[in-house]
């Protein structure tokens, strides 16, 4: 590709990224303007897999509707944080999409592996991310392959710009149903392990509360300074367990917990709704966009975000004691008035011992059943089984899951995957490893190799 000119105008100069068989992105020349600028042509050519492997005609249909997705929503799209879409044209059999050069640095070249970011760093990220994603959401659409590599900060006001749309999807269409439906969509799989929600790596189900959920992990990235696989993780209460790596202010871990909510309906409802509350944190900046929603007024003030400050510990923040405002004088007149409306003491304890009573009976009941009704968890797991009992494998890692042992349970599980792929159904590893359903190492060990 290298040295091609393209509809004799387009002449590619270096590949930019590579994607496997089926995609890449080159910088090629305008010939037709004035000084030749820069642009990003992605290269799609849907007749090869990942693998080299050539793809079925069904899956190339439904291929070329996605690279004709990503070129409408890139159009549709007009906004100053989104690449804007210059040219779309088929040749040779082959696709191409051409694109405004961003000139910065990957998201991914920022967030070092024991290099945490400062707690305003990290509101700043949110802010500038869910201020372009709140724009996608207003369209109807859900990204569902945001990640750090598909993030740029841009180099002449440091500001975030949002790249990849070829897995974008329409809120609450049946579209491209079929890819769904398929047992092994390898072309049209979407998605990042670490950063997929439940929902999406284990049902393939998308939301916009799914995009919610990759912005988040990686607030975490940032915060904690560990990959996202690495990030700590508690199986059994299904939610992340960073608060052990690093010390952060009460709101900005409200936001945090309830952007990776296990469960998609315990997140915000939508990128606007998180951007909202990112707004109210005490540090959070003021991020105004040049594409404002209607329904959410926001200040006339821009602010552009800056690159982030990278501190050597993990940082400590304690939120500022409130001032109390001056109080009106009161009359006495006022006071007496209210102070004859109070129950008396003895209808107070009344009150008390009618709540006190029902609360010891149900502690009384609980404690009876624990004690009653101890809950089956196995003694010791069955080890004594030929290397190539993959039965014995999965039975052996069920056992390490009811036991609360996940890390020998997932050593088990894998190899019981590998003796048989059959295992690797998703819908039975959710019933039997259940208390595991929301780790992410779960999640990335079902998904197709």
């Amino acid at each position: 590709m290298i040295g091609r000119t393209l509809q004799n105008r387009y002449h590619i100069t270096r590949l930019l990224s590579g994607q496997g068989g089926s995609s890449d992105t080159y910088i090629a020349q305008d010939l037709h303007l004035p000084g030749q600028p820069d642009y990003v042509v992605k290269h799609f050519r849907p007749q090869f897999d990942r693998d080299g492997s050539r793809v079925a005609p069904e899956e190339l249909s439904i291929a070329k509707q996605y690279f004709e997705r990503e070129a409408q929503q890139l159009y549709n799209l007009q906004h100053d944080q989104i690449p804007k879409l210059c040219a779309q044209f088929e040749q040779d059999g082959e696709f191409f999409i051409v694109m405004d050069y961003i000139e910065g640095q990957l998201l991914g070249s920022e967030l070092l592996p024991g290099r945490p970011w400062d707690e305003m760093s990290v509101v700043q990220l949110l802010a500038d991310l869910l201020a372009v994603l709140r724009v996608v959401h207003q369209h109807g659409l859900i990204h569902r392959d945001i990640k750090p590599g598909n993030v740029i900060r841009r180099s002449k006001d440091n500001r975030l710009v949002l790249i990849d749309f070829g897995g974008v999807k329409e809120v609450a269409t049946a579209d491209y149903s079929r890819s769904l439906a398929s047992p092994e969509p390898r072309t049209l799989f979407l998605g990042t392990p670490g950063y997929m929600p439940p929902e999406q790596a284990m049902r393939r189900e998308a939301y916009p509360q799914s995009d919610l959920y990759a912005v988040g992990v990686i607030a975490l990235q940032a915060l904690t300074g560990r990959p996202a696989p690495e990030l700590p993780y508690d199986s059994r209460r299904c939610c992340f367990t960073y608060q052990t790596l690093v010390s952060v202010s009460d709101r900005l871990q409200g936001v945090l917990d309830q952007l990776t909510a296990a469960d998609w309906q315990q997140r915000y409802a939508d990128a606007n709704a998180a951007w909202t509350a990112v707004q109210a944190l005490p540090t959070s900046p003021t991020v105004v966009d040049n594409l404002p929603l209607p329904s959410s007024p926001i200040s006339a003030q821009p602010t552009h975000s800056i690159p982030p400050t990278i501190v050597a510990s993990a940082p400590s923040s304690t939120d500022s004691p409130p001032v109390a405002s001056p109080q009106p004088p009161v009359s006495v007149k006022a006071d007496q008035h209210k102070d004859s409306r109070k129950p008396s003491g003895r209808l107070k304890k009344v009150v008390l011992i009618l709540i006190l009573l029902p609360l010891a009976a149900f502690t009384t009941l609980m404690y009876s059943a624990l004690f009653l009704f101890p809950q089956v968890t196995p003694s010791s797991c069955n080890l004594n089984f030929a290397e190539n009992d993959y039965s014995a494998w999965y039975e052996a890692a069920m056992c390490y899951s009811k036991r609360g042992e996940v890390d020998q349970s997932l050593d088990y599980l894998k190899r019981a995957i590998e003796l048989h792929p059959q295992y690797r159904d998703e819908s039975q590893i959710y019933v039997d490893f259940y208390p595991m359903r929301n780790d992410p190492r779960l999640q990335s060990l079902i998904q197709e190799p």
